[in-house]
């Protein structure tokens, strides 16, 4: 069968289809423009998946591009993952027990090569939507380049660097909303997951290519995730419910 099989629920399907207007669009439906259609972790739900050598072009690296939209929705003060290797090694992103955004990757010894967090704290009461982009560059450590920005502006609490590559092409079980195994579960609703490894692309000209500048809003990074660079990105989560966890990017054909 195709890799579009290359994350299974392991726990209880995603709910609902939450549609997130874009620009142009107002949340009535109305109108033309974009409608990010994001999806419900509720706490109980991750997506187990086979390694990250079933991404295509899967190869240690010094850097990496993360986007997405959330909306907390409980677990507050609880480490909730979004994005991560079984092993705790390669890509990460996550909401830690103080509240704040982390995103980076490790190498195969766990040590940092790259770890961002956001200086504010996103808890479910009052949640509203934002957006969070991450990207770095550690080929010139110990200065390497990183940022964090929630809706547009920086707030990089914290930027760890380390002088290893980035371990991609780990063999361990990938994992969407969730560690492997059942623990630190997501409870978020998120939209347009953007995964693309050995990628730094500068905040100051490629972060509206993510999110309008005028609205706020999300932007159609096209069916594959190629419309920021004209390349799809390794992993691109987006769509229907039903197949939102389905890789559309860069992923091997599996029998």
């Amino acid at each position: 069968r195709r890799s579009s099989d290359l994350f299974s629920p392991a726990s209880a399907q995603l709910a609902g289809g939450l549609m997130f207007p874009g620009p142009g669009r107002a949340a009535a439906g109305g109108g033309g423009g974009y409608t990010a259609q994001g999806v419900n972790f509720n706490g109980s739900t991750y997506f187990t998946g086979t390694a990250n050598t079933a991404f295509t072009g899967a190869a240690a690296s010094k850097k990496g591009t993360y986007s997405f939209w959330f909306r907390m929705q409980g677990n507050d003060s609880t480490y909730q993952i979004l994005f991560e290797n079984a092993a705790n090694t390669g890509p990460s992103i996550q909401r830690d027990n103080a509240n704040k955004w982390l995103a980076g990757g490790y190498d195969s010894t766990n040590t940092v090569v790259a770890s961002l967090k956001t200086s504010s704290t996103f808890v479910a009461a009052g949640a509203t939507w934002h957006h969070c982009y991450v990207t770095f560059d550690e080929t010139a450590y110990p200065s390497g380049l990183g940022d964090i920005l929630i809706d547009g502006v920086s707030v990089n609490g914290g930027f760890s660097q380390g002088s290893g590559n980035i371990d991609y092409a780990a063999a361990s079980t990938l994992t969407l909303g969730g560690r492997n195994g059942g623990s630190l579960l997501m409870n978020a609703d998120i939209a347009d997951l953007y995964i693309n490894y050995g990628v730094y692309l500068a905040p100051a000209t490629n972060l509206t290519k993510f999110r309008n500048a005028g609205t706020g809003k999300p932007v159609d990074l096209g069916s594959d995730g190629s419309t920021p660079t004209g390349t799809a990105p390794i992993g691109y989560f987006s769509g229907a419910v039903a197949t939102w966890q389905i890789g559309r990017a860069s992923c091997r054909e599996r029998v």
